[in-house]
């Protein structure tokens, strides 16, 4: 998932940047800044932040004295979704959140085939050393990685080098969180299949739920079933994953806290890997038919169900 600050007024318009799930970026006049505007006087030194989610971020205004501005009322810290309109100083940004559009229709299942929309795309505008900045990668994946190497080819060259380790960290990291909560609910059903145990079932529910309808809601939902494992099976680790996706930890009404940005995504990694070894014998076999899956959830050939709604 990309989400894009694209800059729509003012003496920079027309200039836009990337930012990654788990990403915060700064934005102001000066190099201070992430995104830095320095044709723009009325800018602060470093004016806002972003923290970056999925289908969401956060915004933080970061100079008492100046204004932030979201949809034209002032902001001092709050969330920002998929069309919101930024103003700071002279400038205005349109925030645009890849995949914002199917939280609020997720695709049919024939739609999803016909347009995919995965992170393996040779289209796709972050390239495989950017999600490497929020990946911890062993030394031989790293010294794979070339500066304009896109996901897609890095992702193809850990799998074909037999880095399967570094590969399944890698895409749950490229991948979106709602992707990899996904990925990560495939692994363990096919791992455990018939025989696994109620409380497990339990937790593949609430995390799927999540997926399909990505709310606070389905979210906070997911511990409940994720702590009755003790996080000691790979099904408690995918409901973990998608109570860490985003939105505060804490219980209604207490001060909001924050999972770290990639709590979610090494989740899912912890879930696909204790997957892999419910069988010792089929590791090797049960980490390529892994690897296979989240390929096509990448790709979009592996979507979750639509929604469905109920009726009036």
């Amino acid at each position: 998932m990309a989400v894009i600050l694209q800059v729509t007024a003012g003496p920079h318009a027309g200039r836009k940047t990337f930012l990654r799930p788990g990403q915060v970026m700064k934005v102001g006049r000066t190099e201070w800044s992430d995104f830095s505007l320095p044709r723009d006087a009325k800018l602060a030194e470093v004016h806002f932040a972003l923290d970056c989610g999925y289908g969401i971020c956060r915004i933080r205004n970061l100079d008492k004295k100046l204004e932030t501005l979201v949809n034209d009322k002032p902001i001092s810290e709050g969330d920002v979704r998929h069309g919101d309109r930024i103003a700071a100083g002279d400038s205005v940004f349109l925030l645009s959140i890849e995949e914002a559009a199917s939280i609020i229709a997720p695709p049919s299942s024939d739609e999803a085939k016909a347009t995919p929309s995965g992170f393996l795309s040779i289209d796709d505008p972050v390239l495989a050393s950017d999600v490497c900045k929020i990946v911890q990668l062993d030394p031989p994946a790293i010294a794979m990685l070339q500066t304009k190497t896109n996901i897609k080819k890095f992702f193809d060259n850990l799998v074909v080098g037999n880095l399967t380790a570094d590969a399944i960290r890698f895409l749950a990291h490229a991948l979106s969180r709602r992707q990899a909560v996904w990925w990560s609910c495939q692994c363990v059903r096919s791992a455990m299949g018939e025989k696994i145990l109620p409380k497990d079932q339990a937790a593949i529910l609430a995390a799927a739920a999540w997926v399909v309808d990505p709310n606070d809601a389905t979210r906070r939902a997911a511990i409940e079933p994720a702590e009755a494992t003790n996080f000691s099976t790979p099904a408690g680790w995918c409901a973990g994953a998608a109570f860490w996706s985003g939105g505060s930890i804490t219980a209604h009404g207490m001060p909001v806290v924050l999972p770290k940005p990639t709590l979610s995504a090494e989740a899912a990694v912890l879930a696909i890997e204790l997957a892999a070894v419910v069988d010792p014998k089929q590791v090797a076999a049960r980490t390529q038919a892994f690897l296979k899956i989240g390929s096509d959830v990448a790709d979009g050939l592996n979507r979750w169900p639509a929604k469905q709604e109920s009726p009036a």
